[in-house]
């Protein structure tokens, strides 16, 4: 046994303060999807439970660091742990069973997250990329207006498809226009949590943003990732409180729109879109 690991069980063994007692739920998704609205409502309608929305450090460098090699996987969960372990002990010392964090950028990290998190459930929500690429393209991360998401002001170096050997864009990165950078973004953050909920044996549930927040059956949707987290039996609100909360949700970029609706995408933008999307958007329904 490494001495690292060594030192971090005794460590647990004194603390009352473990993973062990929480029931742990990681919503992941691109973003643009309805998940804060989410960490809110969790947050605020049911007892014993603490939700958050990417709550800091909110594990970006974590993911991206693993795939530059700046992290070892020992180094990658001490790193984890110790981010979030001020948030446990607050869960712990408030007596909540039941802790919710929705984070995109759990994406990439998510092997790390079950190490850390022995009761863990993963909820995996998907947009229709028509409707979720569009918001991200004309989103500003700093609220500036000015330097977009994935954009050349964009003030993280994000994922690229050479942070992928093998990807069949790898090594076309400096080619590829933002709107094909976002489009590919798409694909691959949805396909790692695809393939990491098809390989775990931990609990994991695929919602589409659209049956959840706008399809006609969206309280019998919500209902089973209620009945999925293990929250049913706790909510605090009416049928009607429920109503106007799901009709509550908002983050829409604020600085006017870049593109408008698919329909009316130029036929060259369509041709970018449909090469890189059309495979993976029949794998998530669309």
């Amino acid at each position: 046994m490494k001495f690292r690991t060594r030192i971090k069980e005794a460590i647990d063994r004194r603390t009352k303060y473990k993973w062990s007692k929480v029931n742990a739920t990681l919503i992941v998704s691109t973003g643009r999807t309805g998940t804060e609205f989410l960490a809110r409502f969790f947050n605020s309608n049911f007892s014993g439970v603490t939700a958050r929305h990417e709550p800091p450090l909110d594990m970006f460098e974590l993911g991206a660091g693993l795939l530059r090699g700046k992290f070892t996987r020992d180094q990658a969960v001490d790193y984890f742990y110790a981010q979030r372990y001020d948030l446990l002990k607050s869960v712990v010392e408030a007596k909540h069973d039941f802790y919710i964090e929705s984070n995109l950028n759990l994406s990439l990290v998510l092997d790390i997250a079950e190490q850390v998190m022995p009761n863990l459930k993963i909820v995996h929500v998907v947009r229709d990329p028509r409707t979720c690429i569009k918001s991200y393209f004309n989103k500003s991360p700093d609220d500036s207006g000015k330097l977009y998401f994935m954009g050349d002001g964009d003030y993280r170096v994000r994922i690229s498809p050479d942070d992928f050997p093998g990807d069949p864009w790898y090594g076309k990165t400096k080619s590829m226009d933002r709107f094909q950078k976002i489009c590919w973004y798409w694909a691959k953050y949805n396909m790692l949590v695809r393939e990491y909920c098809t390989r775990t044996k931990n609990e994991t549930m695929f919602i589409r943003y659209e049956d959840l927040f706008t399809g006609p059956d969206k309280h019998r949707k919500l209902d089973e990732l209620m009945r999925f987290i293990g929250l049913d039996s706790r909510l605090n609100l009416s049928s009607g409180e429920l109503e106007n909360a799901l009709n509550a949700r908002s983050n829409t970029s604020r600085h006017g729109e870049l593109i408008g609706d698919y329909e009316t995408w130029p036929d060259e933008i369509k041709v970018k879109f449909h090469e890189m999307l059309d495979e993976p958007m029949k794998l998530f329904g669309y």
